[in-house]
């Protein structure tokens, strides 16, 4: 990516949302999204874990999680909530048999 920003702007200035836009050009990523989250606002959202019910269903075991996401400053934006991964690590004990 670097390669071909280099390419297509050899010794011009660029603007720092022409930098992501050409950064991101070749994944998968939203650059609007990405700069609307993590350049425009203040801060990062805090995930909060709601609920987790674990549940014996015909002898396996059903995880069922929510979580929310809390933004501090800019909640007057409307769809205010941020587009984040949230990987989990689910340790148990027993037999290893995940799914899903």
């Amino acid at each position: 990516a670097i390669q071909k920003l280099w390419q297509a702007h050899k010794y011009q200035t660029i603007t720092f949302p022409t930098l992501i836009k050409e950064l991101l050009k070749d994944t998968n990523e939203n650059s609007d999204l990405f700069i609307e989250q993590w350049i425009n606002r203040v801060g990062a959202p805090e995930i909060l874990l709601d609920k987790a019910l674990v549940v014996n269903k015909a002898d396996q075991y059903v995880l069922t999680i929510a979580l929310s996401q809390q933004q501090q400053g800019d909640l007057d934006i409307a769809g205010s909530a941020q587009a984040v991964a949230a990987p989990l690590d689910i340790t148990g004990t027993g037999r290893r048999n995940a799914t899903g």
